[in-house]
């Protein structure tokens, strides 16, 4: 064979290998390449695909794939293309590597879904293709081991990525449109990079931009990503149907410089230059206004982060114009947390899927599973053999938040509770969260326009603790009306509050007992509430300030406080209730009818029946173990400087309206300690109104658990008239003039009371008659003038005596029934009274009020006229008293004696007539001719022989023996009844009987007028008595009375 035909031979072996290359590249190939990619796919994936065309240019060694899609089993589209071009470059002989000029992606559109099943579209393409990693090793080898290539660039123009949840009530989605990349020496092989520039319009309209080198041996990235113009109101399209807020007006930009690299087994990645910015931004319930929350902008600068070295850095973080609403509702939630979705407790947030080794093993799945829900609930416990995770470190240079504004409500008041803190400028400095770094706080902000509250310090996160020093200036008071209304009928009209001092906080034995210490003072100024009920003022004061207080949870020290002009107001109503019980709430109602010795059953009855409603809300239950009571705190006050106090107080319940008060009452209590041995000396004056001046004085120990009280009160120059009010609702008279002073001493010690109260009444003078129907029965003006010495005075000593924890006992009620007591006595037994003022007792004083005289006689015996000596000397004691004296005489007993002195008379009379024949040798007998004569005189002739046989006795003789019929008279009882008969027949007028009462009575007033005695006109003489009272030997008594 020649040459020339062997090159005619070649040249037509190359023709035909180019016709058999062309027509195979163009033809043949393309349709291969279609089949094999729709069957793969199929295979791999379980989907018909759709490819419309395949073009191969076999000399430029190009491939084009037109109309490509891949469908979601609903049959929409999940990943398509218009065009995928790829050029391959003969330089990858060269190369010894696949070596691809150009892959151009035209249009592509993928469509991520989130199924109903919670499953993604892209769990549910794959089944088939996990399928077969699992069952074909060569398959798993062969995408284990990448091929050896270069893409020189990567061109996708005009991508559309989606995401879509189709598990929420409303589909939410999620699109970039449209997405460039151009990406430039893509390579697997080592120490080559390039670059790649992507730009999209993100949702909200914004513009996501990223550029930056490449490498994929070693596998790293690194360059800048940026976000500008976001509009947030789209973005919150995504997630409407997850919350109950909606974004209306929002921009968004970020700017951030990136590094991402693989070393060895770890990922390092890196974010500096950070910056974030939102501008304008308003959020607001949906569909209701007004706006909860707005913001003029936000901007986060100087941002870093490093991994795996887990630090972040912020340089500064500044939020202007911050506008936030807030409130609860009227059942105490907070609107914020309605607004977002509830996150389930002891659940997993955030699910994925394995990888790695094992991942679709079902055994190593399952123990993969058991580890990773583990590591979910317990995020301190780590798989055995893992390392422990080193915590992240985050540091912050600067937070700051300027002129922000806060609107606070709480609608679970009555009215609600609304109050504005604007002006609020926040500066966090340095924040760190490595355990026990201190951050810097610089807090200002102005509370309802007025309030002005300073905080400047250091604080920590981890653990809790502040170092804080805070000043707050005049808080106004009445913005916490709302509150004040739930227990108390008052209007809060004004009053401001201040602190000023260092705070400081730590973490303490458990968060509900966190370690609070503060040192420093709080003041109010111009507090003043009304009672709504009559519009009058009720508590109040100028000034109230508490200076170098020293606090912490084991101690509250204070070293002065000073109340000054501090007031207040009480009034009984004319049903006795008071202003107290009717402006607080029933539980302060029933601590004030405590003090005034009301009964406590009210709350007795409350506690009863709250155990009764337990009782009938819960199941019966183990007795839970008794508790240790926790001691209480130790207290000590050095001095409370008391500054021109006043107290007004008003008694409507009387019949006459009562009103009085005190007035510039100042002093001091020294020493307040919660220690049971201490002892406050105090030492207060003041003015008593209308007239009077009271002063305290003693030791006291309020704070104690077992409180110890030994004061002194002394109340001087009291004017009694304004005291009316009540003597006449329950003495039934006015008081017309006197002067009042009060010495009353109390001593408590535990809960025993001990009282000595000195009452003095000055020339004390009733007036008129008031009627009453709670007046006393007791005769109290007799007790008054008796009471009452020689100038003017009243001088009592009341005691008292009891337990303040018995219910029954009430200082009150206690005095009240000592002065009813002495009354009582004083009224029941005056001449017990006046025996005393002379020196006598009480057996001996009694008989005071009455004179014993003999029977019939008139004249005093020594032993009364002495006692009338006596009686006169106490009455002169008395000079408001009056003596009434009634004089007896006894018709029995003074009647005998008058008819025996005068038989006596008539003896006397007759035997001086005829001695020779009446006189008899016993002077002290009558003799019995006497006796028959007058006998005879009285009854006739011979009417004392015709007695005779009635009182003879048998004759005796000697021997004492009867003897027969033989009679005697029996002289001496025949004798007797003659004289008794003719003494019995006596007559003794009426008249007789009177003029012997009248002249005792005057006997008695006689010696009482005498020289230096009671004046006549103190001493009345009362119509005489014939039935007397004897004396137990038997003398008529004449009975005295004393009056007022």
């Amino acid at each position: 064979m020649n040459i020339r035909k062997l090159v005619r031979l070649r040249r037509f072996w190359f023709v035909i290998a180019i016709l058999t290359y062309t027509l195979v590249g163009f033809f043949v190939v393309p349709r291969i390449i279609r089949q094999q990619a729709l069957a793969q796919i199929e295979l791999s994936l379980g989907r018909i695909a759709v490819i419309e065309s395949v073009r191969v240019n076999p000399y430029r060694l190009s491939m084009s794939v037109s109309g490509f899609s891949l469908p979601d089993e609903d049959g929409t589209v999940f990943i398509g293309f218009d065009e995928l071009y790829v050029n391959l470059e003969l330089s990858s002989v060269i190369n010894r590597a696949w070596t691809v000029g150009e892959l151009r992606l035209e249009n592509p559109e993928i469509t991520a879904r989130i199924m109903p099943s919670q499953e993604t579209n892209f769990e549910d393409a794959s089944v088939s293709f996990r399928t077969r990693m699992a069952a074909d090793e060569d398959f798993r080898k062969s995408l284990s081991t990448p091929p050896r290539m270069i893409l020189q660039r990567l061109r996708i123009n005009g991508a559309r990525l989606t995401a879509v949840n189709m598990a929420a009530a409303e589909p939410e989605s999620l699109s970039f449109t449209p997405a460039n990349l151009d990406l430039h020496d893509l390579s697997t092989l080592p120490d080559r990079s390039g670059r790649y520039d992507f730009e999209a319009i993100g949702a909200g309209g914004g513009r996501w931009e990223l550029e930056g080198m490449h490498s994929l041996h070693p596998l790293q990235a690194s360059g800048s990503f940026a976000i500008q113009g976001t509009r947030l109101p789209e973005i919150w399209n995504v997630i409407r149907n997850r919350v109950e807020f909606e974004i209306t007006s929002g921009a968004m930009g970020l700017q951030v410089d990136y590094a991402v690299a693989l070393e060895g087994n770890e990922v390092a990645f890196s974010l500096s230059d950070a910056a974030l910015s939102i501008d304008a931004l308003s959020v607001r319930e949906k569909g209701v206004d007004p706006e909860l929350f707005s913001l003029d902008s936000l901007r986060v600068t100087g941002a870093q982060m490093q991994l795996p070295a887990q630090r972040a850095h912020v340089e500064r973080v500044a939020i202007h114009g911050a506008d936030l609403k807030a409130w609860l509702s009227e059942e105490g939630e907070l609107n914020w947390l309605a607004l977002v979705p509830e996150i389930p407790t002891g659940q997993a947030l955030l699910t994925g899927e394995r990888s790695g080794p094992g991942a679709d093993d079902p055994a190593q799945a399952s123990a993969a599973d058991s580890t990773e829900v583990q590591a979910s609930v317990t995020p301190t416990s780590s798989p055995a053999g893992s390392s422990e995770v080193s915590p992240w470190t985050v540091t912050i240079a600067e937070v700051a938040l300027i002129d922000a504004v806060l609107h606070a409500e709480d609608r679970s008041t009555t009215p609600t509770f609304a109050v504005d803190v604007d002006s609020i400028d926040l500066i966090l400095r340095d924040i760190n969260t490595d355990p026990g770094s201190l951050f810097g706080l610089e807090l200002a902000l102005t509370i309802a326009g007025q309030g002005r509250l300073n905080v400047n310090g250091r604080a920590s996160a981890q653990p809790p603790a502040a170092i804080l020093e805070v000043e707050l200036a005049q808080l106004p008071l009445p913005i916490f009306q709302p509150y004040l209304n739930s227990v108390a009928d008052l209007r809060l009209v004004s009053g401001s509050f201040g602190l000023e001092g260092q705070l400081e906080f730590a973490e303490g034995p458990t968060p509900q007992e966190p370690d609070l210490r503060f040192a420093g003072s709080v003041s109010s100024d111009e507090f003043l509430t009304i009672d709504r009920i009559r519009e009058d003022p009720f508590v109040g004061w100028r000034r109230i300030e508490a200076n170098q207080i020293r606090y912490d949870t084991s101690h509250l020290e204070i070293a002065e406080i000073v109340a000054e002009r501090p007031r207040g107001k009480v009034h009984v109503h004319a049903d006795r209730t008071t202003n107290i019980d009717a402006i607080l709430a029933p539980s302060t109602g029933a601590l004030t009818g405590a003090l005034t010795g009301a009964s406590t059953a009210p709350s007795t009855a409350a506690s009863t029946a709250g155990e009764q409603q337990s009782g009938a809300d819960q199941e019966p239950a183990d007795v839970a173990p008794a508790t240790t009571s926790t001691p209480p705190m130790p207290i000590h006050i050095g001095n409370l400087r008391l500054i021109d106090g006043w107290l007004d107080f008003t008694d409507e319940s009387l019949i006459l309206p009562f009103a009085a008060g005190i007035d510039s009452l100042s002093g001091t209590i020294s020493g307040l300690s919660s220690d049971p041995d201490a002892r406050a000396e105090i030492a207060l004056d003041g003015d008593v109104l209308p007239s009077g001046r009271v002063s305290v004085t003693g030791q006291v120990n309020p704070l104690s658990e077992e409180p110890f009280i030994d004061i002194e009160m002394l109340f001087r120059d009291l004017d009694l008239p304004v005291l009316t009010p009540y003597s006449g609702q329950y003495i039934g008279r006015e008081i017309d003039k006197g002067k009042l002073q009060l010495d009353l001493e109390y001593r408590l010690e535990g809960t025993h009371l001990v009282g000595d109260n000195r009452i003095i009444l000055h020339q004390l003078e009733y007036g008129d008659d008031v009627d009453s129907p709670e007046a006393t029965s007791l005769p109290v003006g007799l007790a008054t003038a008796l009471l009452k010495d020689s100038r003017g005075n009243i001088d009592l000593e009341v005691p008292i005596e009891g337990d303040v924890d018995d219910p029954g006992f009430g200082v009150g009620d206690a005095i009240w029934e000592a002065l009813s007591n002495t009354v009582s006595k004083v009224a029941m037994a005056p001449f017990k009274l006046l025996g005393g003022l002379v020196g006598m007792g009480g057996g001996e004083s009694e008989e005071l009020q009455y004179v014993d005289y003999l029977p019939g006689e008139s004249g005093l015996q020594p032993d009364e006229e002495q006692q009338l000596f006596k009686l006169a000397e106490a009455l002169l004691e008395r000079p408001e008293l009056s003596l009434e004296i009634r004089g007896y005489a006894d018709r029995e007993v003074d009647g005998l004696a008058i008819r025996e002195s005068r038989f006596a008379d008539r003896v006397a009379t007759r035997v001086a007539e005829d001695p020779g024949r009446y006189a008899s040798t016993d002077s002290a007998q009558v003799s019995p001719r006497l006796l028959r004569d007058l006998f005879d005189e009285a009854y006739g002739d011979d009417a004392a022989e015709r007695l005779e046989d009635l009182f003879q006795v048998p004759r005796l003789d000697d021997e004492g023996q009867s003897r027969g019929d033989k009679t005697d008279l029996d002289e001496a009882r025949f004798h007797a009844h003659l004289r008794q008969t003719i003494v019995d027949d006596i007559a003794v007028p009426e008249d007789r009987l009177q003029q012997l009462a009248i002249a005792r009575s005057a006997h008695v007033k006689n010696v009482l007028a005498g020289p230096g005695g009671v004046s006549e006109f103190r001493i009345f003489l009362l119509d005489v008595g014939i039935e007397a009272e004897l004396s137990d030997d038997g003398r008529v008594r004449t009975e005295m009375t004393v009056t007022n």
